[in-house]
């Protein structure tokens, strides 16, 4: 286990916060991926899958790490040791962070005609994220097109 004594600002952290800290600076020390947020919760015997990215942001807040949000994974630096975690295999832009300009959407009729079923899934889908059903379609065009670029 890496020892984080001397890492600066770790007084007061919770139990939980110091625990994904602790991990993530494992991770970034050995070189190896991000542990994910499945990992970091079973690491807290958390089920809820919004606890780890809600305690993550909290690091960030405080300095203690900086992350780089992908679209499935994430990237973390120890501030305190300048260590970053392994760069993940696809690095397609989370869809908060994806370019908005000069990424084409497919009609939202041709999703509907040829996939009806698709077509309302991806709709409630883009509902719950808040985004209108053209941003949804243009994020998920996006990211399957950086994962062909990736396949070769």
């Amino acid at each position: 286990m890496t020892s984080i004594a001397g890492h600066a600002g770790l007084t007061g952290l919770s139990w939980n916060e110091l625990t994904i800290y602790r991990a993530l600076a494992e991770a970034a020390a050995a070189g190896a991926q991000c542990p994910n947020a499945d990992a970091l919760g079973a690491l807290i015997r958390c089920a809820s899958p919004s606890t780890t990215p809600t305690i993550v942001g909290r690091l960030e807040r405080k300095g203690l790490i900086r992350v780089e949000r992908y679209q499935r994974s994430r990237r973390v630096q120890i501030v305190a040791t300048g260590a970053w975690t392994a760069e993940p295999p696809n690095q397609s832009p989370h869809w908060r962070e994806r370019p908005k300009a000069g990424v084409p959407a497919p009609a939202r009729t041709v999703v509907a005609t040829h996939q009806p079923t698709v077509a309302a899934e991806i709709a409630a889908w883009a509902q719950k994220r808040g985004v209108s059903l053209a941003d949804a379609l243009c994020d998920l065009v996006f990211v399957g097109w950086q994962v062909e670029q990736e396949r070769g």
